[in-house]
């Protein structure tokens, strides 16, 4: 009884003042760790940001980028002598940043912006590159630590020393351990490589906001735990990573195809709204319009679009995307980013040719090294000439050139993380049945013979720029290595043994079954009206319409709608013999009276 009479009364919930001007004013939190307490106790004050126009200086405060994981907040801490609740990682970023330096001038998002007042976000978030450009650092927080991590935290640097004079002695081909023991670096035993993968592939990297972050910063330190390094240290020796191949190695397959890890830590050039699109693409928020609105600083493309969280702009958010998939398209004459629009999932709001910025790409882009659309023209004007009045269609100058009459079965749905006999025969399986497919209608031998079928061969190694130079004996060289490995793999075998270490290079085995399988990933194979070869998207149907425009780099499937002159755009595809303009060479398709403008939708 006596303990409860002097108990502390519980301080009233924190309630955010306005701020004046929330385009220009910033909040600022004065935080420091009360041991007496323990707990955090800040003080939370508005600034001027920005006066006339311009950044001011000497603000004084670190900025932090982390991840909030999806947690409802739960933790108080005391700000301006009230309760405010934030979650449980970020309650531990802040009190391990103040126990090691208190007090701390901080911008931190959660605490620096009223969440719950969707007129201010507004205002704030066109500011946050100017907020982290303005900071005297960025806080990166991975998260905490584990042994592994702190190990490979204390070894950065002396890891990065040892990489420097052994960059050119690394080969590709060798086992990860076997190079580590030949290079003189840690066995692969050490857990300071457990350590350092755990760093390239925490949550920080894949998130989409951190990446305004991060590149707005002039100046950053990564905290893992309690452990810190400059960020310049972790750049370097990422960079010396990817250069040796050792990334690829450490990571899955899966991990490496989704990219972040392989892009931590590196600046890239932004301006490009189409570069920028494929890198967002792998990163992921909490809100379908941030996929725009968290990289809109950093392009000069988007500074039409407006921020807009108004519960009907959220709902609706695909108006946003179609209203960015035009923006693509003014920035790409040659109409690439209709290259992109095949994903995981997809909004049915949207129509065939714009972009879902909320999904995953469904398979890689066959686009670069082709130049489907011939060359370009003096004058060249873009395919792409006109859009409706609500922006939901486009009309496109192009060539129908072809319709497919026969599709093969799609590439197996494998595992690309489970290396097992099954998969391997799958994949092994399905190259026999689309070889076969070939024979029936080219003059060409099957690839049980001697030589394969040239067409089958360019397909399935389109995105192998190394063997666009290949004639027909190398490539089914190189056909031959892939499909030997997989027999020694479906067999349960390792790779490197028996025929394969005496007759063929394990390491070119694996690189060739690689490429084909993502090239082939959520594709089949497709033969035309007139006998050509094609790797199209699975989602294709006999009767799709083959069609080539103008500077464009590939020949692209559309599907005709019923009782209409409209078209659904299916997705990109590789098409033997017209990949390199050939249907432009001699006039044989001419501009004016070959072409028609097909309606998109």
């Amino acid at each position: 009884m006596e303990s409860s009479e002097h108990r502390e009364p519980s301080p009233p919930l924190f309630v955010y003042d306005a701020l004046l001007q929330a385009d220009r004013d910033i909040r600022l939190l004065d935080l420091e760790w009360r041991e007496d307490k323990n707990m955090l106790h800040g003080r939370l004050k508005p600034v001027r940001l920005k006066h006339a126009g311009r950044l001011k200086e000497n603000l004084g405060y670190e900025a932090l980028s982390y991840t909030w994981n999806g947690e409802t907040p739960s933790i108080p801490i005391i700000c301006n002598g009230k309760s405010l609740m934030i979650t449980e990682s970020l309650n531990l970023a802040l009190e391990t940043m103040c126990k090691l330096s208190s007090p701390r001038r901080l911008w931190v998002d959660a605490v620096c912006i009223n969440q719950a007042d969707d007129d201010e976000k507004a205002q704030q978030i066109p500011q946050i590159y100017s907020i982290y450009h303005a900071s005297t650092q960025l806080v990166i927080w991975l998260g905490p630590s584990t042994e592994a991590t702190n190990r490979a935290m204390d070894m950065l640097g002396q890891l990065l020393v040892k990489f420097i004079p052994v960059l050119n002695q690394f080969s590709p081909s060798s086992p990860f351990f076997q190079t580590l023991e030949r290079l003189g670096l840690p066995p692969g035993c050490d857990v300071i490589w457990k350590g350092l993968l755990d760093i390239l592939t925490r949550k920080w990297h894949s998130r989409l906001w951190t990446l305004q972050e991060y590149i707005a910063a002039q100046k950053a330190t990564v905290y893992c735990g309690s452990r810190s390094a400059n960020l310049k240290v972790l750049q370097w020796l990422n960079s010396h990573l990817f250069r040796m191949g050792l990334t690829r190695m450490m990571l899955t397959l899966r991990e490496w195809e989704k990219g972040t890890a392989r892009l931590s830590f590196q600046i890239f050039d932004c301006s490009s709204l189409v570069l920028l699109t494929e890198m967002i693409r792998g990163r992921e928020c909490s809100e379908p319009v941030d996929k725009i609105y968290g990289v809109k600083a950093l392009c000069d493309s988007l500074k039409s679009v407006k921020v807009d969280y108004s519960e009907a702009s959220r709902k609706q958010y695909w108006n946003l995307y179609i209203e960015v998939g035009h923006l693509l398209l003014l920035e790409a004459p040659n109409i690439m980013p209709l290259s992109m629009i095949s994903t995981s999932s997809r909004c049915l709001h949207l129509p065939s040719w714009c972009i879902d910025f909320n999904s995953l790409p469904r398979r890689d882009l066959i686009w670069d090294g082709f130049d489907a659309g011939g060359p370009s023209l003096q004058g060249f004007v873009s395919p792409h000439v006109a859009s409706s009045w609500d922006k939901r269609r486009i009309y496109l100058r192009g060539f129908a050139v072809d319709f497919v009459v026969h599709i093969s079965q799609p590439f197996p749905n494998v595992d690309p993380n489970n290396e097992s006999s099954l998969d391997s025969a799958r994949v092994l399986e399905w190259l026999e049945h689309c070889s076969e497919l070939v024979d029936p209608h080219s003059k060409q031998v099957s690839h049980k013979s001697d030589i394969s079928p040239e067409a089958f061969l360019r397909a399935i190694f389109c995105k192998h720029k190394t063997t666009n130079g290949f004639d027909i004996h190398e490539l089914t060289r190189q056909y031959r290595l892939a499909t030997l490995g997989l027999e020694i793999a479906s067999s349960g075998r390792l790779l490197g043994n028996e025929r394969l270490q005496s007759q063929l290079d394990r390491a070119h085995a694996v690189e060739n079954i690689d490429f084909i399988t993502t090239t082939c990933h959520e594709r089949c194979f497709g033969v035309t009206s007139q006998g050509r070869l094609g790797l199209v998207p699975a989602e294709v149907r006999e009767n799709d319409l083959l069609c080539v425009f103008r500077g464009a780099k590939v020949p692209f499937v559309l599907r005709p709608h019923r009782d209409s002159d409209r078209y659904e755009l299916i997705g990109e595809a590789y098409v033997h013999g017209i990949m390199h303009g050939e249907l432009f060479h001699n006039g044989r398709l001419q501009d004016e009276a070959d072409s028609k403008v097909f309606e998109i939708v």
